[in-house]
């Protein structure tokens, strides 16, 4: 199984950039794949969805997305 660790800035990239990076990823890595965030990360995109503009509707899609794909948000020391 792969095992996939997320940042911040990879999963604002569906909305600003238009990329869906699960899809590029799972091309790159054929087969089943976990995909894991930090919680410093899943903080900071909640942090970011609340602000106005074009940020905090890339940190909603991120969030959406991460819920969409069963991310695992795991502990970690606390700075994204």
């Amino acid at each position: 199984m792969n095992k996939i660790l997320l940042d911040t800035n990879l999963l604002l990239l569906p909305q600003t950039h238009k990329i869906d990076v699960f899809q590029e990823i799972e091309h790159l890595h054929p087969g089943k794949t976990k995909f894991f965030i930090p919680q410093s990360v899943y903080l900071e995109l909640k942090r970011l969805a609340s602000e106005k503009g074009r940020r905090g509707r890339a940190a909603k899609v991120g969030l959406a997305l991460i819920g969409e794909k069963e991310t695992q948000v795991i502990e970690d020391s606390g700075y994204a």
